[in-house]
């Protein structure tokens, strides 16, 4: 189930009309020109509710990362925007289809953007923190 909400979540991300390049899963280029993306799944499913019937509301984790040539402070600002800009897109924008037995219901940006790490070379990761919560029915198999 991890695989189908990972490609839900990874095709939704590369419609944002905003994204400087495409976001990568999981890998960003090593010597970024401006920006490189990636997405990478964090510590799997939680479940945030379950219901007598057997269904549940979980919340699937994911942190976006932006790796940018970071030489002034205005740049700086620029990655910590991007994934400002993205929260906002993605609150606004219609949640993505999970398929059968799953129904994404919104997304949360659980901390704010950050670094994540700093290069010899002067490139620098920033991240922020997101889950996609959704609602798994009782007769559907995971």
């Amino acid at each position: 189930m991890d695989q189908l909400i990972a490609k839900a979540i990874y095709d939704h991300l590369n419609q944002w009309p905003e994204k400087p390049c495409q976001i990568r899963l999981e890998m960003m280029d090593k010597a970024p020109i401006a920006f490189t993306m990636s997405m990478q799944q964090l510590s799997g499913t939680r479940i945030l509710r379950r219901y007598i019937d057997g269904s549940f509301t979980g919340a699937w984790p994911f942190a976006v990362y932006v790796r940018m040539a970071a030489s002034d402070t205005a740049k700086k600002f620029d990655a910590v925007s991007l994934l400002e800009t993205l929260n906002q897109w993605l609150m606004t924008q219609p949640v993505p289809d999970l398929g059968t037995g799953r129904t994404a219901t919104r997304f949360e940006m659980t901390s704010l953007p950050s670094i994540a790490a700093t290069y010899e070379d002067g490139s620098t990761d920033y991240q922020a923190i997101f889950q996609l919560e959704y609602k798994q029915r009782s007769d559907f198999d995971a």
